[in-house]
């Protein structure tokens, strides 16, 4: 937490160098603290867990350095999203009414973004990223669904199911923002 506290003061004051330190800092003490918790074997879910904030961690690095490797960062980001959606689906997908209305408000905020996305890539002459962002907004989107449903699992406890819901709505909307300032404004 003091990490990423750090790192949202080195963006905010725009100290480059202190942010090339924390922002892969954050995760790396995430996903280590990840696998010292994770009871040995840690099962499917925590085992796509780890693969993902691996992966956003990588990530995270390539977002660091020269915009020549954005779509490195979005190809590692994609792969984490796919591997967060295993992990909050490794008991099986959680399929009712709550879960169709969830799909439902997921997939219209992701119509929502795509078209917007879409004129901005258009207006930037950019529309050669048209696939890759649409491909990645699928990909967060089943991601924010799965988080969404984490606390209508009877499985889950109540409390890891909600923060499961906020750390997937958080991580959907920096993303979105990321989105939104690249090829937008």
């Amino acid at each position: 937490g003091i990490c990423a506290a750090l790192d949202w003061c080195a963006v905010g004051a725009g100290k480059r160098r202190l942010e090339l330190l924390t922002k892969p800092a954050t995760l790396f003490l995430l996903l280590a603290w990840t696998l010292s918790a994770i009871p040995r074997p840690g099962g499917a879910l925590g085992a796509w867990l780890v693969a993902g904030l691996a992966l956003s961690l990588l990530g995270d690095v390539f977002l660091l350095v020269p915009e020549r490797h954005f779509v490195h960062g979005l190809g590692a980001f994609l792969l984490a999203q796919v591997a967060y959606t295993i992990a909050l689906n490794a008991q099986g997908l959680f399929l009712d009414g709550r879960s169709g209305a969830a799909a439902i408000a997921v997939g219209l905020l992701a119509i929502g973004l795509h078209a917007r996305l879409r004129k901005g890539l258009a207006e930037r002459r950019e529309q050669r990223m048209l696939a890759p962002v649409t491909v990645y907004l699928a990909a967060v989107s089943a991601m924010l669904w799965s988080a969404a449903c984490a606390p209508f699992r009877l499985e889950w406890p109540a409390l890891a199911g909600g923060l499961v819901a906020a750390g997937g709505g958080l991580f959907f909307a920096s993303h979105a923002i990321l989105a939104w300032n690249r090829f937008i404004q």
